[in-house]
């Protein structure tokens, strides 16, 4: 009786231990799954913060003409001009179209399209999803700056 006893005491402690070992099992598939969640949300993340950015280059590359940029050299000119060793005529502050390819009303329809889908409280259901840097378009080459 003794043995039968000992007998159904090892197969129970055998179970506990199966038991435990499946529970452990069980919280390292737990602990790899969160794991795997957490990184794919951090990736999702900086995939969503670089389309942000590629989109706000967009625009500014878009939005930012010569005269915004004469207008904003002058903003912050002291006054002063350049001194210049030698006779010469003085610098003057000049700055050549940005080559964006296409004319003035694409490049204004494209801003205007980037402007709208960059509004707030558009629901995501009716939002345009943006699209990857990568499908961005790319400038025309920038013609040299003629020399003197």
């Amino acid at each position: 009786m003794e043995a039968t006893q000992n007998s159904i005491q090892a197969e129970n402690r055998v179970r506990q231990v199966r038991a435990e070992a499946d529970q452990a099992i069980a919280e390292a598939h737990g602990a790899a799954e969160a794991a795997r969640q957490r990184a794919q949300g951090e990736a999702d993340a900086v995939l969503i913060r670089a389309r942000a950015d590629a989109k706000a280059n967009e625009i500014i590359r878009y939005s930012t003409t010569g005269t915004v940029l004469q207008y904003r050299a002058l903003e912050r000119w002291d006054g002063k001009l350049p001194l210049m060793n030698g006779g010469g005529s003085l610098p003057m502050l000049t700055f050549r179209r940005l080559q964006l390819g296409g004319s003035d009303a694409e490049r204004d329809k494209r801003l205007k399209e980037l402007l709208e889908e960059s509004k707030p409280g558009k629901d995501a259901a009716g939002a345009k999803n943006p699209a990857p840097p990568d499908a961005l378009p790319t400038p025309a080459p920038a013609a040299s700056a003629p020399t003197q």
